[in-house]
């Protein structure tokens, strides 16, 4: 009698909505925008000829980096406002994603060791069903050759009254029938080989006697068993093992996914040995842009010379 599946308590209902929040009112009045607009437009017409011209733009430059501050510090205030807000929202989006990812976290984990375990448990089954299987099928072959070695045996017993002789000169005669060696010198060497005086007229007279007829035909037909027998010897076995039903659940819209990425370097030098060795392609050795520019800021204009391949960045301005 088959077992009843446990009954499984139901999924949750999704969360109700939360209540629409009132927007919050923020103004977005300019506070600098004119006279960052005319320092920008007094900027253009600005043209540097002499020193005189010169001094005057540093001097606009300083300006425009005190308005500048000014106008960044102006807003700041707001800016924190708003930013303390936001904070607020994704503290509490946070804690309510944080409830959900530690609920499906736990249950995927569970539900990943009882599938490991299952696919475990059905891979142990069907192993163990193969092997059944497949010591059946061997021993069936077992059986099947040897009637096939019974029956080439019974073939050779049916000319027992050879004298060791003829049973030499059939059996040459056997192995060479139907190669390439079979041809009109088979009597001849084949009576040469059992050691028969004049075997040029022997050979072929042997071939005339019913008694060795019939032992080269009952020798042939034994070697094509024994062929037949090696040929199925070496045949792999064809096993058809059950199927082991498995206990993971099945749910729409729920699929089982493997998901890969790189867990980290662990051994640098080996890593370095093998992209070197043209074993890992360039895309893995992403040069560390934050530890260079550190670097170029030390080192200036010696940068290149210490990290050949890369190339030195100067942005100049004016400090005020």
């Amino acid at each position: 009698m088959a077992k009843k599946k446990a009954k499984q308590p139901k999924a949750s209902k999704a969360l109700a909505p939360a209540a629409p929040r009132a927007p919050l009112a923020i103004q977005l009045t300019p506070i600098h925008l004119k006279a960052a607009i005319a320092f920008r437009d007094k900027a253009a017409t600005i043209v540097i000829s002499d020193t005189r011209s010169d001094e005057g733009a540093l001097a606009t430059i300083l300006d425009g980096k005190k308005g500048k501050r000014q106008a960044a510090a102006d807003w700041k205030v707001p800016i924190d406002k708003v930013t303390g807000v936001l904070t607020a929202l994704r503290g509490l989006r946070d804690r309510e994603l944080e409830a959900f990812e530690v609920g499906i976290d736990t249950l995927e984990k569970r539900h990943v060791a009882f599938k490991n375990a299952d696919d475990a448990r059905v891979a142990a089954e069907e192993a163990a069903a193969r092997a059944i299987a497949e010591q059946a099928a061997r021993k069936a072959r077992e059986a099947e050759l040897q009637e096939q070695e019974d029956a080439a045996a019974k073939l050779e017993a049916a000319s027992d009254d050879l004298s060791a002789r003829e049973r030499k000169f059939v059996d040459t005669v056997a192995v060479m029938r139907g190669t390439e060696l079979d041809g009109l010198d088979t009597a001849h060497f084949a009576a040469e080989q059992a050691g028969f005086k004049n075997a040029a007229l022997k050979g072929p007279a042997l071939l005339t006697s019913p008694k060795i007829a019939r032992a080269i035909a009952s020798a042939i037909e034994a070697k094509a068993i024994r062929e037949q027998a090696e040929a199925l010897r070496v045949e792999p076995l064809a096993v058809s093992a059950p199927k082991v039903e498995s206990a993971v659940g099945k749910v729409s819209g729920a699929r089982n996914t493997k998901d890969y990425s790189c867990g980290g370097v662990f051994n640098l030098e080996k890593f370095r040995a093998a992209y070197l060795a043209g074993e890992i392609p360039a895309e893995a050795m992403t040069p560390d842009l934050k530890f260079l520019n550190k670097m170029a800021e030390s080192l200036k204009e010696k940068f290149e010379q210490a990290y050949p391949g890369c190339r030195l960045k100067i942005d100049q301005g004016v400090a005020g």
